[in-house]
């Protein structure tokens, strides 16, 4: 028997930064399952379900959902590139993304459309080709314009943001910031331009960069840069701060960062501005001075692949930011990650990764873009792209039950022996706190070392570590298990809901 017990019971550290170190009470990963809403309980997470088939003439998504763009609490629309950077479709939802149909085509040969950026301003649906503004008036006339506005072409991204002191809409074009503003004592008409001014090119930066993301913290506009010439991606982030209440001819000087490929994504929550920054699934806070990095998503650094955030794939949801992680088989377990805290007085800033999308962990996909909609704001959409299945969709929080399958933890790699003196575990102890129920069960599997394969802790004749079908109704269960000659142990618990209600876990003592 260990001297000491393992005593699993708090969870508020989240994923740790590998399988060796982390903050206290973090684990090495921890998917599907949510340690916030009741701090001292674990418990499954509501799951991502699939929503993306359509009606018209389009059965499935064509092409990545680059953005999501509330029209009303209920009315969203989708705004995808075919893939090929030609073409780009609006889908829309009346349902707050229950189901969707293709809306719109937009995009022509002399004017390609990569769905670069799309935002609902002053009632109409405005929206980014590779060259031009265009816009679309929800419930009014059924034109679309395509070519409405000129701007400065990318073929990538034109993020677009309201400014919140003034109102204005602001468009980074390249190495430009577009300006579009509504005259004072107008009301916004395109058709009419004496109700607004335009500035294609109110803002320049040097011609090397491109503005890849935007956000807004006081009286700055923050131009969140890359470097990319043809295919051609550089190693350097910049960001440009630019007093857009002033609007001076000029940008402050720019912050540099090297050896990172561009300033991906930006968000502001509270005035605390975060920042997702090349292609090392790395999130930094920017202090007002310099950026200070918080995370680094969790990957086998001995893979080349890379963990690109895309500037539509970041959200502010539960008061803390979301933000799209790609799954990979190789190097990286993925879905839509958060970061935050319930209490900052008493917990720490943690990572967790509550809501793995509907392709499963079992397969690859990249996560374009994040949603936030509904009367509350309580419902998440994510688009995606399955390259295992080659498909593209668009996921929906189920908010009704609790459902989700595959959520599991997995405990950093625990030193219990030593070369000398080998450790011995007799029995494992598993507390809930209500009796758990049909359907339920909770496996707890371990492995020596963090490339082994996973052996399960159960006695002969039962399916699970602990279910309703093998113990019955109960809260808790002693069970006699013996694993000898132990340096180092990692253990894995994996839980499976039942109907709407999942298993509380407590604590797990080993001994």
């Amino acid at each position: 028997m260990l001297t000491k017990p393992i005593i699993i019971n708090n969870w508020q550290g989240g994923i740790a930064d590998s399988p060796y170190e982390g903050l206290i009470a973090a684990y090495s990963k921890m998917v599907g399952l949510d340690y916030r809403s009741y701090p001292g309980a674990l418990q499954v997470e509501r799951p991502m379900e699939q929503v993306s088939e359509v009606s018209g003439s389009d059965a499935v998504i064509g092409g990545p959902i680059k953005w999501f763009i509330n029209i009303s609490p209920t009315e969203i629309y989708a705004f995808s590139d075919d893939d090929a950077g030609n073409v780009a479709k609006v889908y829309r939802s009346l349902n707050t993304g229950g189901t969707w149909s293709l809306f719109q085509t937009l995009g022509s040969a002399d004017s390609p459309c990569s769905a670069n950026g799309a935002i609902f301003w002053k009632g109409y649906f405005l929206f980014c080709s590779d060259s031009y503004l265009g816009y679309y008036k929800p419930g009014g006339s059924p034109e679309w314009v395509l070519n409405w506005k000129s701007i400065q072409s990318d073929i990538d991204w034109h993020p677009m943001l309201q400014g919140q002191r003034d109102g204005s809409l602001y468009i980074g074009a390249s190495q430009y910031i577009a300006l579009l503003s509504e005259v004072a004592e107008q009301t916004f008409d395109p058709a009419n331009s004496a109700t607004y001014s335009f500035n294609n090119q109110a803002l320049d930066i040097p011609s090397d960069f491109r503005v890849k993301s935007l956000a807004e913290t006081g009286p700055y506009l923050m131009l969140g840069c890359w470097k990319r010439v043809g295919s051609n991606h550089f190693p350097v982030a910049v960001l440009y701060p630019w007093n857009y209440v002033l609007r001076p001819l000029s940008h402050e000087a720019p912050l540099f960062k090297n050896k990172v490929l561009g300033v991906n994504a930006q968000l502001n929550i509270d005035n605390v501005l975060y920042a997702w920054l090349g292609s090392h699934g790395e999130v930094f806070e920017w202090n007002g001075a310099k950026f200070n990095r918080l995370k680094r998503i969790p990957y086998d650094t001995s893979s080349t692949g890379a963990i690109d955030i895309y500037p539509g794939a970041v959200k502010e949801f539960l008061n803390m930011p979301h933000f799209g992680i790609i799954n990979s088989l190789t190097f990286i377990t993925g879905g839509v990650y958060n970061l935050g805290t319930t209490d900052v007085r008493r917990y720490p800033l943690s990572l967790c990764d509550p809501y793995p999308l509907s392709p499963g962990n079992n397969k690859n996909y990249d996560l374009w873009s994040l949603g936030v909609c509904g009367v509350a704001d309580n419902i998440l959409l994510a688009g995606w792209y399955c390259g295992t299945d080659s498909k593209y969709g668009i996921d929906k929080l189920n908010i009704v039950s609790r459902l989700a399958t595959g959520a599991y933890f997995e405990t950093m790699l625990l030193r219990v022996g030593t070369a000398r003196e080998k450790a011995k575990i007799d029995q494992f102890e598993i507390y809930l706190d209500i009796p758990i129920e049909s359907g339920q069960a909770i496996d707890i599997k371990y492995r020596t070392n963090t490339s082994g394969s996973w052996t399960t802790v159960k006695t002969a004749g039962k399916t699970y570590t602990f279910s309703y079908d093998d113990d019955g109704a109960v809260s808790q269960i002693y069970l006699p298990f013996n694993i000898n000659n132990l340096v180092n142990i990692q253990f894995k618990v994996e839980f499976t809901a039942g109907g709407n209600a999942t298993p509380i876990l407590m604590e797990i003592r080993v001994q």
